[in-house]
């Protein structure tokens, strides 16, 4: 009699666990063949609610998507087709992965809704996605996220408040305190928003967007600036800047409207009004192209109309200034700090020179090249070939001029 009892009573609870399947099927047939549930450890039924929860080691299998879904406890509202997916959620697919301990799935929309820390990843291509909250739709392939947003890839990390990632052309659009970070080049940028189209190999920086690629050896950065900012490359490559650019490295500040770092040549090219600034030379032409090696400046290129200016009268009592001229002027370098000036092809030279801060002398000519030489950042000595100069001494220099409020000569 007691083993009839046991029997009957197992049989009960068997037949309790399919009358609730058969419930669950009849009321959410839509949901069933939508979501496939194929292992969970239990669930219980809400009676009138069209409410259950599947309970431990939970497995789902969305078979036209082909998406396999894992979660320790499921929440399902059968009317609204919502499942609430909670604790150790991943859901994946051959290409792409969706993990968080909290997702709202919409089987209407086939949107994947966490409000708590979601991790979007596409193995394929190394693309990882993290934010504090965030939707995915698997209908329309596109991710959509906030609050402290990363992006990843083997190429560079991109920060911003909020990312949308149209993941079938590729694009990825970012908005609010952008900051990215170039692994190749060791740089680092900032921006309001940006774009970066990756089919096409191209992104775009808007809103006082600046890049900084830093120089450990010598302490500085080189610092970009401009009003937009494009990018080019699967591995970025080059950067082209426009409007208002500005540009420093060290003691020296370059500005023109438009300016392009080719990392692959470790090139800058000024272009549109181009001009240099150091502490005590000016540089102008048509164009100046800076050269960079072991990410210190090592030459800069100034072609057409090139023309270099620096204070000549160390103790400031003159106001005047050396001048050079020429089809050509390459600068040289060393560490940051200009050592040779070269002028080529109609070079023209007006230099003064001084003994214990008084004007001594003014040396003009014209040569088929002049090279200055510079120590501790002032000229010691000026050189011309090919050519013929006039020295004046400063008894002949009656234009010459004390500053306003001075005695003059």
């Amino acid at each position: 009699m007691k083993t009839a009892v046991v029997v009957a009573q197992t049989f009960l609870s068997v037949l309790k666990k399919c009358v609730c399947v058969v419930f669950l099927i009849s009321n959410s047939a839509g949901a069933q063949e939508y979501f496939h549930l194929l292992h969970a450890d239990s669930w219980v039924g809400i009676e009138g609610f069209n409410r259950y929860n599947v309970i431990g080691s939970v497995h789902y299998y969305i078979e036209t998507r082909n998406i396999h879904i894992y979660c320790d406890t499921t929440e399902v509202f059968d009317k609204e087709g919502i499942y609430v997916l909670r604790s150790n959620v991943r859901i994946l697919d051959p290409d792409k992965r969706l993990y968080s301990n909290y997702i709202r799935y919409n089987i209407a929309t086939e949107e994947a809704y966490s409000p708590d820390e979601l991790i979007f990843e596409e193995p394929s291509t190394s693309r990882r996605f993290r934010a504090d909250r965030g939707t995915y739709n698997y209908k329309t392939n596109v991710l959509i996220t906030a609050g402290n947003g990363i992006y990843a890839d083997s190429s560079y990390t991109l920060f911003g408040d909020q990312f949308t990632y149209i993941r079938n052309e590729k694009d990825i659009s970012v908005f609010g305190n952008i900051r990215f970070y170039d692994v190749k080049n060791n740089a680092v940028g900032y921006a309001n928003t940006a774009d970066y189209q990756q089919n096409k190999k191209y992104g775009i920086l808007k809103g006082n967007p600046r890049l900084a690629v830093t120089d450990s050896v010598r302490g500085d950065s080189l610092i970009i600036t401009g009003l937009t900012m494009e990018f080019f490359g699967d591995s970025i490559y080059r950067y082209i800047v426009t409007d208002s650019v500005a540009i420093q490295k060290g003691e020296i500040t370059a500005y023109c409207q438009k300016g392009v770092y080719d990392t692959s040549v470790s090139k800058i090219y000024l272009r549109g009004n181009p001009r240099i600034s150091e502490e005590t030379f000016i540089v102008l032409g048509r164009e100046i192209d800076l050269h960079i090696r072991n990410r210190a400046l090592s030459e800069m290129v100034v072609r057409d109309s090139a023309v270099v200016l620096s204070d000549a009268d160390t103790s400031g009592t003159y106001d005047i200034q050396n001048e050079l001229r020429g089809k050509t002027i390459t600068v040289y370098f060393n560490d940051d700090k200009i050592q040779k000036i070269a002028a080529s092809i109609n070079a023209e030279v007006t230099y003064y020179g001084f003994e214990n801060n008084e004007l001594q002398w003014r040396q003009t000519g014209t040569y088929s090249q002049i090279i200055i030489t510079l120590t501790d950042g002032r000229i010691d000595n000026v050189n011309g070939s090919k050519g013929s100069g006039i020295v004046t001494p400063k008894s002949k220099l009656q234009d010459i001029k004390k500053k306003k409020g001075m005695y003059e000569y």
